[in-house]
């Protein structure tokens, strides 16, 4: 199979304009992984003079993204919605083309939007499954602003990002994360949420000293007080 990919790779190679190296949107007519840096196509080819565009391959890479989840995307969301979204997205890429945005900011919308119409698919709905989403993933949610705002205007919808009540996003860490090792990142952000939810610090006031593990929980130090928060588990 790999020794098929390679031949194929080579195949296409053929066709190829002078300047491929440097044209993302031809690169996405490649397997990335062709192309890694440790691959054996990739060596060849830099072994008898060819040098790779790092920009070039990275722009290929995030377009083979947009590429699948738009994919998803319209087969999550019916017809006049697809429409709808389509015609934005299209416009985004064309702003892209042109040196006016960045295929990062379509990639993480593109990649929002999925997760969005995901949620909705199993939470009964577009509202639920917007609102569960900004519950799970309040870091994304901002990459839903001018998309959601695309809809509204043309579906006369009122869609609007939810902000999640301390407790639903202590709810979901707790039910996400027991009997599962906690990153640093998100046992800080457990920490601080049980220091709002279970003793009343408000949430501009939840800055953490120090914390260390004891038998039953986290002694956590917050200004000169000390709270014991409970493990999940």
């Amino acid at each position: 199979m790999k020794q098929n990919a390679f031949a194929e790779l080579f195949v296409q190679l053929q066709s190829a304009p002078s300047d491929w190296l440097l044209q993302p949107y031809w690169l996405v007519k490649i397997d990335g992984g062709l192309l890694r840096k440790d691959s054996l196509p990739r060596r060849y080819l830099e072994s008898v003079g060819m040098h790779f565009n790092e920009r070039a391959l990275n722009d290929a890479m995030e377009i083979r993204t947009i590429h699948q989840n738009r994919d998803a995307i319209s087969r999550l969301c019916d017809q006049s919605m697809k429409l709808v979204i389509s015609s934005y997205f299209d416009t985004r890429l064309s702003n892209y083309n042109r040196g006016r945005l960045k295929l990062i900011t379509i990639r993480l919308e593109t990649t929002a939007l999925k997760g969005w119409l995901e949620l909705a698919q199993t939470h009964h709905g577009l509202e639920n499954g917007l609102k569960t989403f900004c519950i799970q993933t309040p870091g994304h949610k901002s990459a839903l602003s001018h998309v959601m705002k695309h809809l509204n205007q043309n579906l006369g919808r009122e869609f609007k990002l939810y902000d999640a009540r301390p407790d639903e996003r202590l709810a979901y860490i707790v039910g996400e994360y027991r009997e599962r090792n906690l990153s640093i990142n998100v046992l800080e952000e457990y920490l601080k949420l049980c220091l709002q939810v279970l003793h009343g610090v408000p949430s501009h006031q939840c800055a953490i000293n120090s914390y260390q593990t004891v038998d039953d929980g986290y002694r956590v130090e917050n200004s000169s007080y000390n709270f014991w928060v409970p493990r999940i588990d």
